[in-house]
């Protein structure tokens, strides 16, 4: 008998053990790229919080001044020719294909993403298993899991007001809101791989009878999944313009949701991820709270009667602007209007191009909306020298110092429209500033300021541009350079030499205008009398605002007049002795047509007390139905032959709301009417009826001759774009030598409007 041994191929035992090995540590090279990347996190963090603590550290030891002498800087800098040639290609704006935009963000915006997409998805790819193995699938799908819990805390971090981030490294939330919807959609993309795979080797109906608790927690991952999708899809553009509210309420509900259910899917070991995430997101809202309880709620001594009593304030009341004289009596602009506010008793500080969001609720619950002030809050002036009177270690309790906010609210919807109303109707009051009822007065609450600007005084160059109310971003560095010229020491100069301001609108608005003008008239001319350089353009692209453009002229009383129209011609200046001449000949034509009485008699046979006019018997009163006034003598056609019954003026009927009217545009005839009006001096140079070229206005502002300039803009994004290719072509001739030694460095600042 022969007995046959199966000899088993040695090669087979080592794949089982290899197979073996690798299900049982797969995970730990996954687990190590989540260590290692938010070791690298933590690392950058500490050491930009180390820096920042030693730049306070040497400031508090030798006791520098609050103001420093800000001398012009040297174009002398090391490695400037290697950062020109870097700042040159990350401003450099996308280039279009076929003519069409693909994308808005500069070059160096597309790399980062770029950089960061490629590194993600290479990573799905780095595993150990063979890709002809069959559990090459099964390695992808744990790696795309992984990667999504690696960059779930990064969504958070880079979402936060008051974070981590934004505390070390000064960045602000708008700046980098970017990254963080960039982010979410690679984490909505890994999240997809990970569900696809997985659910391809799980039957349907296993999912939904089985009381597996393998397949619980598969249940729990396709929640997750479902609330991510609801995440993305609510975040689109569209809608979260359309109402911001809802947006912000879903969003923040949707991702508290997203976290819990999170929690129960992913495995014990892989929980710190989501205990990250979620302390990022307590410690953010937590710090907000702090911070608008600290801004908006303060507490204030009571009467002299209550000794030891107190009062909480909470809020800001909110004022509105009186147009001046000279605006109310031109034509209002519906096409464009701005509405001017300020907020009163702000006594935290503000600097120069940060931005709030205001919330009113009686305007509106949870509902707020950006706004950056056209002036910064007033910097307290130099510290008083020791008094003598005084025993060392006692202070001086001095009044918490206050400033106003004043904000340029353009009318869209929401919020703003709201807004723009309640101005309305306050202006149509008797007298809005003493008729309002006690009570009725408007109480703002804020939040922030947000935003880390430079240092505007340490630029030689200082190039401002503004699009409609973008321009309260210019006019609020205007302020703050007026102020520095008085509260600064007279020794201590700010290095800034020369100031030019571009303003870009699209329609005529006259009260908004007005306050602008006033404003940049006045700090315009106290910085030349420091010795500053200030230029300011403004222009206007409406082609109906263009000068010398024939209008024709309306009449503003129409309305009063009714729609009564007369066959009679028209009244006229004449000499009495016409007139008498005239009733004279009518006199005699009456006398040669007349009948004698008694043959009138007889034809008609009627009596002299007959009721009817020109002896018009019955039949000829009969009204006639098939005629489209029937001949009636009351009708209105008669009644407008005959002065004697010509109806009362039809009255006009009430101004529609702000919130209903038609567009339109009245740049003309607030043109025409204004031309009539000595506005005076001002310092902004009018340009109407033209759109400008950003990029060849910059050119000639030489923003590349001598020291050190700074392009602040607050528009759109096409000026933005223009802008940004302009100081990247002169950043590319610095690195490149190019226009020799005296050329300076140009840098920029972009405050988002959208």
């Amino acid at each position: 008998m022969n007995v046959y041994v199966a000899i088993a191929d040695p090669s087979d035992d080592i794949d089982a053990i290899r197979y073996e090995h690798h299900l049982r540590h797969r995970g730990q090279d996954s687990h190590r790229l989540f260590r290692i990347f938010w070791w690298s996190v933590t690392a950058f963090l500490v050491l930009n919080c180390t820096i920042g603590c030693l730049r306070w550290w040497s400031r508090k030891i030798f006791r520098t001044h609050r103001y420093e002498r800000l001398t012009p800087m040297s174009n002398v800098v090391y490695f400037a020719r290697p950062q020109a040639l870097f700042n040159a290609i990350t401003l450099k704006p996308s280039p279009r294909l076929l003519g069409f935009t693909v994308t808005t963000y500069s070059l160096g915006k597309t790399f980062i993403l770029a950089s960061f997409a490629v590194g993600t998805l290479s990573l799905l790819a780095l595993i150990d298993a063979p890709i002809p193995s069959s559990y090459f699938l099964d390695d992808v799908a744990l790696r795309a899991a992984w990667i999504t819990l690696t960059q779930i805390p990064l969504v958070y971090l880079l979402s936060t007001r008051r974070g981590p981030l934004n505390f070390v490294t000064g960045l602000s939330h708008t700046r980098i809101n970017w990254l963080h919807r960039w982010v979410g959609r690679l984490v909505l993309l890994s999240a997809t791989i990970h569900v696809a795979i997985m659910k391809s080797s799980i039957l349907t109906e296993n999912l939904l009878r089985s009381h597996d608790q393998g397949i619980a927690v598969v249940r729990y991952g396709i929640m997750t999944y479902t609330v991510l999708v609801w995440i993305a899809i609510s975040s689109i553009l569209p809608l979260r313009r359309r109402s911001y509210r809802v947006f912000y309420i879903n969003h923040y509900t949707s991702t508290l949701v997203f976290l819990a259910i999170a929690f129960q899917h992913v495995p014990t070991y892989a929980r710190p991820a989501i205990y990250l995430a979620s302390f990022i997101l307590f410690l953010d809202k937590l710090v907000v709270a702090y911070c608008f309880l600290r801004n908006n709620i303060s507490i204030s001594a009571a009467p002299r009667r209550f000794r030891h009593a107190h009062k909480l304030i909470a809020g800001y009341p909110v004022r509105m602007i009186t147009p001046s004289a000279s605006v109310s009596s031109l034509p209002a602009q519906t096409a464009s209007s701005t509405t001017i506010i300020r907020i009163a008793h702000v006594p935290f500080p503000s600097r120069p191009g940060q931005h709030i969001r205001l919330s009113i609720p009686s305007l509106g619950i949870l509902d707020s909306h950006p706004f950056t002030p056209a002036d910064c809050t007033s910097i307290p002036p130099p510290p008083l020298p020791p008094r003598r009177d005084i025993q060392p270690g006692q202070k001086l309790q001095q009044s918490r110092q206050t400033s106003e906010l004043l904000l340029f609210v353009k009318a869209k919807v929401g919020f703003t429209r709201r807004l723009a109303d309640y101005h309305a109707s306050w202006l149509a009051r008797p007298c809005p500033n003493a008729s309002s009822p006690p009570g009725s007065e408007l109480k703002a609450y804020i939040d922030g300021p947000y935003g880390c600007p430079p240092k505007w005084e340490e630029y030689e160059h200082l190039v401002l541009v503004g699009s409609e109310t973008g321009l309260a971003f210019s006019l609020a560095i205007l302020d703050y350079l007026e102020q520095l010229c008085f509260t600064s020491p007279s020794h201590l100069r700010m290095a800034t030499q020369r100031i030019s301001l571009l303003w870009i609108r699209r329609h005529i608005d006259p009260g908004f205008e007005d306050v602008v003008r006033e404003r940049v008239t006045r700090c315009a001319a106290t910085l030349r009398d420091f010795g500053l350089e200030v230029n300011v353009e403004g222009w206007t692209t409406c082609p109906e605002s263009r000068e010398g453009k024939e209008v024709v002229e309306l009449d503003r009383f129409a309305h009063l007049r009714g729609r009564c129209v007369s066959v009679k011609p028209e009244l006229r200046i004449r000499h009495p002795d016409e007139i008498y001449d005239e009733w004279d000949r009518e006199a005699e034509e009456m006398l040669a047509h007349a009948q004698p009485f008694e043959e009138d008699q007889d034809g008609d046979g009627r009596s002299d007390d007959c009721t009817l006019v020109d002896g018009k018997n019955s039949d000829e009163w009969t009204i006639d139905s098939n005629s489209e006034d029937g001949d009636d003598p009351f009708s209105d056609h008669n009644l407008l032959q005959d002065d004697a019954y010509r109806p009362l003026p039809v009255p006009a009927p009430p101004p529609p709301p702000l919130s209903v009217r038609q567009k339109g545009c009245d740049c003309a005839i607030i043109q025409h009417q204004r031309r009539k009006l000595n506005r005076g001096k001002s310092a902004i140079e009018e340009k109407y009826g033209a759109r400008p070229d950003v990029r060849n206005v910059l050119l000639g502002l030489g923003l590349d001759k001598g020291g050190k300039c700074m392009v602040a803009i607050c528009a759109n994004r096409g000026v933005v774009r223009d802008v940004r290719d302009v100081v990247s072509r002169l950043e590319m001739d610095l690195a490149m030598g190019r226009g020799g030694k005296e050329r300076g460095r140009v840098e920029v600042w972009t405050e988002s409007q959208e």
